[in-house]
């Protein structure tokens, strides 16, 4: 996308939840080392984390599948502008079914391009985006105007909107504890999904 980003993660919290946001970030820093080990295994040769992924990758191209072959047609209006976009970012074969993995199988899962990917994927190289009055209130309480190189920390106004942000650093200690990650007991619920029983297999009546 055009913040030139690997992966966003969108969570939405209660307010008794917005207390506990570390722990949140934790978890989903342990949930992606939890897929690098899982890749890192099956590259190494274990048939069973193999299975898994390819059974996961399989359901997902399935998917994008149905959603492309099966999907009405859109509002002209919007529709126009999005091909014509990806026209001339992906060319004219591609422009409709790109992200459709329309020729993928389970035996064509990218296991080497998906290990190296989420070995990108760590604390230190992480951007976190808190909207909560809450989080504005931290800011109001313990964000003096940071200086930095070309004064980019601290209270901030929007460009266009002239709305008022604060950007900070994260503090070294959490980058740490995300990084070396919680205990046994803490994540030992994470898992890949089980098997999807709700994709459809019988399209004739559609």
């Amino acid at each position: 996308d055009s913040d030139q980003s690997l992966l966003q993660v969108n969570i939405s919290l209660t307010e008794k939840g917005e207390k506990h946001w570390r722990e949140v970030v934790a978890t989903i820093f342990d949930y992606c080392r939890m897929l690098e080990a899982i890749a890192k295994n099956a590259k190494e040769g274990s048939e069973s984390d193999q299975a898994v992924l390819e059974r996961t990758w399989d359901e997902i191209c399935t998917i994008r599948q149905l959603n492309f072959h099966q999907n009405s047609p859109n509002n002209a209006f919007s529709f126009a502008p999005s091909v014509a976009n990806s026209v001339r970012t992906n060319g004219t074969e591609k422009c409709l079914s790109l992200g459709s993995l329309l020729n993928e199988t389970k035996d064509s899962i990218p296991l080497d391009h998906f290990f190296q990917f989420l070995q990108r994927i760590h604390p230190e190289n992480c951007i976190i985006e808190r909207c909560s009055k809450s989080a504005w209130k931290e800011a109001q309480q313990n964000g003096e105007e940071e200086t930095a190189h070309d004064n980019i920390f601290g209270f901030q106004n929007e460009k266009w909107y002239g709305v008022k942000y604060h950007l900070c650093r994260i503090p070294p200690s959490d980058v740490l504890d995300w990084k070396k990650g919680r205990d046994v007991t803490s994540t030992k619920n994470l898992h890949l999904p089980a098997e999807n029983l709700f994709i459809p297999r019988d399209l004739s009546l559609c």
